[in-house]
């Protein structure tokens, strides 16, 4: 159950953009430097459809979610509800 529901969340996508965020140090990204004080927006969907974590994205599969063994998996990439500060 646990399994489907982590997949719900995945899949249904229901807040693709969050909330603006505002950067409190320099950071740099993919060699781009961004400067402290710079508003920021994550794209959720960047990673709840990224093939490399979830192979076939678009397929609802909630054994993604399942380890071998039967256990629930634990994704640090599912994060339906924003990333955090």
């Amino acid at each position: 159950m646990n399994a489907f529901i982590n997949e719900t969340q995945r899949s249904a996508n229901l807040l693709p953009v969050n909330l603006p965020h505002v950067l409190t140090r320099n950071v740099v990204l993919n060699g781009y430097e961004i400067p402290k004080g710079t508003g920021v927006l994550a794209q959720l969907s960047t990673v709840m459809f990224d093939e490399k974590v979830f192979p076939e994205p678009h397929k609802f599969n909630p054994k993604r979610f399942i380890e071998d063994n039967g256990q629930l998996k634990k994704v640090d990439e599912l994060i339906p509800f924003s990333i955090g500060k």
